[in-house]
């Protein structure tokens, strides 16, 4: 269906003494075919299929398209597609997937296994898959299948569009893996036509846990031929009955002419994935992995000799047309942070132990994420590299320093008497992750850090440090205390020297905050010879002014 949309408003800016604002005129809107859509304006106003909605303060314009349900396509397991099915695998479930045309006119979506199994599914991921988890290989058993599934729209009268879907599973040779690394030793080999799959769970020795991989093989799009739809890999842990993961990508990111395989592999740890000695060159992890979150590594290889040669897909062809990757089954705690991080990974063929999936060095990061979305018990994101990816707590800054009070940029200690000493305390926090090693110190001789001046705080800590200023001559200083570790604070400081004229007590102690020295005694008895003195002058200037009266 095709819909002619036009929205046209006027905004005038204006400048004044008081700054600029917007002025916003009549708003003209036409939808054509009449009924397929509207128009709806902020503050709340609806113009439902009419040529002029008078003049309104347009703050925002969202234009919203309706559609009818009118199709349901089956992504996984494709029709006419071949399972094979690793060693000690039947337990593994088979993962449905499909998609309608109409997400917002899609009521529900019913998956029908054999006219005998049947499940709902109400909510697509943000991709617009409905994925559910069907029964297990060993339920289904090795043979063909059916796969139904029907489409049911929102509004009356009802109606239900279906598609449907063969697949055979099928128990594959031991010899196929040898090596009983989860991945089939030739992988173009084993899936030999367009959607063959396979499906594995190997348990790792050194670990005990299960490896789990799944891989289909796809065909380039012929030009001009049908919209084969998107290729879709879920895969389930069974011991972990909440978690889906799924991973989407175009057909087109084949050119004509290639054959490709699409890999994914889940763990719950890095050295189930890699094996506990490769899985060191990823590093330290960024964070803490969310509750219930796995590990993800996401292949692909072209071939344009049916296999006999492949190289990984180019990273480049993922800039324009992304893999999707949905983790679902989390938990989330509603108010925290998340992210999705990747790692560099590869694909290989050992020339003794075939095909694998190794760690290349470097580091963690999120440069290959995009549209990160995060509900409550899943996170999806477009991918953008054959990576390992994995999700985890948002990770901590690392450790920064903060002054109390926040404000305080300047210490003013006013007037101090040379001889005395005025102390300020300054308290500081490490507001960030990691331990904050840090030290304080001043740029005056006049100013001494006195206690404090190292420290080390963990994440919340905070500590208290003191300086101190003691003038040694009448004039005015300034100077900064400077905090490093985690970052770089600085107070400035500033105060006087003051010298005091008025006599100092006669029993020679010296006054609160003074600083004894060794000629303090001897400054003591000429300031009260001097005192003396001054005294038997003003007694001689009162007795001759007496005397003339």
């Amino acid at each position: 269906m095709v819909m002619k949309r036009t929205a046209v408003f006027l905004v005038l800016a204006m400048l004044t003494s008081w700054g600029a604002f917007a002025v916003s005129y009549g708003l003209a809107v036409t939808v054509e075919p009449a009924d397929t859509g509207y128009v709806q304006l902020d503050p709340s106003t609806v113009c439902q299929n009419t040529t002029n909605c008078g003049n309104k303060v347009v703050k925002a314009v969202f234009m919203s398209e309706q559609c009818a349900l009118e199709d349901v396509r089956i992504l996984s397991p494709r029709d006419g597609s071949m399972f094979k099915v690793g060693r000690e695998s039947s337990d593994l479930p088979i993962i449905l997937s499909a998609a309608t045309n109409c997400i917002g006119e899609t009521r529900r979506v019913t998956f029908i296994v054999d006219d005998g199994w049947e499940t709902i599914d109400l909510m697509p991921d943000q991709n617009g898959l409905y994925t559910i988890t069907g029964p297990s290989v060993a339920n289904l058993g090795y043979g063909p299948h059916i796969l139904r599934v029907a489409a049911t729209n929102k509004d009356q009268p009802e109606v239900v569009v279906e598609d449907f879907a063969s697949f055979t599973l099928e128990a594959a040779p031991a010899d196929v893996d040898d090596d009983t690394n989860g991945l089939p030793d030739n992988t173009f080999s084993a899936l030999h036509m367009d959607g063959a799959s396979w499906i594995s769970a190997a348990v790792v020795p050194e670990t005990l846990n299960r490896r789990l991989t799944i891989a289909t093989r796809w065909e380039a799009p012929v030009e001009g031929g049908p919209d084969a739809g998107a290729i879709v890999l879920s895969i389930k842990n069974p011991a972990r009955p909440a978690q889906i993961v799924t991973v989407s990508a175009p057909r087109s990111l084949l050119k004509e002419g290639e054959s490709g395989i699409l890999i994914v592999q889940i763990a719950p740890d890095l050295p189930t994935l890699f094996g506990p000695l490769e899985s060191e060159l990823l590093g330290a992890e960024p964070s803490l992995l969310v509750g219930g979150g796995q590990y993800v590594e996401v292949s692909a290889i072209v071939s344009l000799d049916n296999g006999q040669t492949y190289t990984e897909v180019d990273s480049g062809r993922f800039d324009e047309e992304p893999i999707h990757l949905s983790i679902r089954g989390l938990d989330v705690i509603p108010g925290s942070s998340y992210l999705i991080y990747s790692h560099e990974s590869g694909f290989v063929r050992h020339p003794l132990l075939g095909d694998r999936v190794v760690a290349w060095e470097g580091e963690w990061n999120t440069d290959a994420i995009r549209n990160l979305v995060i509900t409550d018990a899943a996170m999806e994101a477009d991918v953008t590299s054959l990576s390992v990816f994995a999700p985890y707590q948002a990770p901590l800054e690392g450790p920064k320093i903060s002054l109390l009070p926040v404000d305080l940029s300047t210490q003013d200690y006013g007037f101090v008497t040379l001889g005395t000493y005025r102390d300020e305390t300054f308290t500081v926090r490490n507001v960030g992750g990691g331990v904050l090693a840090g030290t304080a110190t001043t740029t005056n001789d006049a100013f001494s850090v006195v206690s404090g001046g190292v420290f080390y705080l963990d994440p919340g800590e905070a500590t208290r440090v003191t300086v101190r200023f003691m003038p040694t001559a009448a004039e005015r200083y300034i100077g900064n205390v400077v905090f490093t570790g985690g970052g770089y604070a600085t107070i400035y400081l500033r105060g006087f020297g003051y010298r005091d004229p008025s006599p100092l007590s006669c029993s020679g102690a010296p006054s609160s905050g003074a600083v004894p020295t060794p000629g303090h005694a001897i400054a003591d008895a000429a300031l009260m010879a001097l005192a003396a003195a001054a005294l038997l002058l003003l007694r001689s200037s009162v007795f001759r002014a007496r005397g003339r009266a």
